[in-house]
């Protein structure tokens, strides 16, 4: 009959092994939620496993200078185990690392699984916004740019926008999403014909007051 710490050890190694050479590369990167999302389905298909075998037979499991039942011992030394191989991970993504990318006049952070946008350069385009008859607040423009995403069928239903009357930000777990969002405000600041349109739209959509 195979060892039991044994088994669970190796069970805990090929999980954590696939997970961080494979999973987590493919579909988390550097996003700390993703792989905080992924890390528990990974300690739950262990523990679920181990719990398939063991669970109800009584059986002792050896941690040097206790003994444990089945469920703290696969939870222990997962966590051992993973430990050094995620600080590995965390520095080779650079999970902690906050990044910047610029586009037009717009600022989006990245850092710690979020990302933030902000724009700040609302005052170069109040004179504009104006001469449409329309503020120039962070309002004004998240109803632009929830138009303009309408307008393309792009859901935004993973953006969180928070305008202030002098600024406009947005927060995501999807760092693409600000990269449209980014994009779309950069066009809005450059092409008059593409902001009245987008105005209209918001109108016609309730988006401003």
């Amino acid at each position: 009959m195979p060892n039991p710490e044994l088994s669970i050890l190796t069970l805990n190694v090929v999980v954590i092994a696939i997970a961080y050479s494979l999973i987590y590369p493919k579909f988390c990167g550097a996003d700390l939620g993703k792989i905080a999302k992924n890390d528990l389905v990974a300690t739950g298909l262990v523990l679920l496993i181990a719990g398939s075998v063991y669970w109800g037979t009584g059986e002792e499991f050896s941690l040097i200078f206790f003994s444990v039942n089945w469920f703290w011992f696969a939870f222990i030394t997962y966590a051992l185990i993973e430990i050094p191989i995620m600080v590995w991970y965390f520095k080779k993504h650079n999970v902690f690392d906050i990044q910047e990318l610029v586009i037009g006049d717009c600022e989006i952070d990245s850092g710690f699984g979020t990302h933030s946008l902000t724009f700040m350069e609302l005052d170069k385009h109040s004179d504009t916004l104006e001469e449409l008859g329309y503020q120039g607040s962070g309002y004004t423009w998240e109803a632009m740019v929830r138009a303009v995403l309408k307008s393309k069928n792009i859901d935004d239903g993973n953006i969180d926008f928070d305008p202030e009357s002098d600024m406009f930000a947005a927060y995501s777990e999807s760092k693409e999403a600000l990269v449209v969002v980014a994009h779309i405000i950069d066009q809005l600041s450059t092409d008059r014909t593409f902001m009245s349109q987008a105005l209209t739209n918001a109108e016609d959509a309730e988006e401003l007051d």
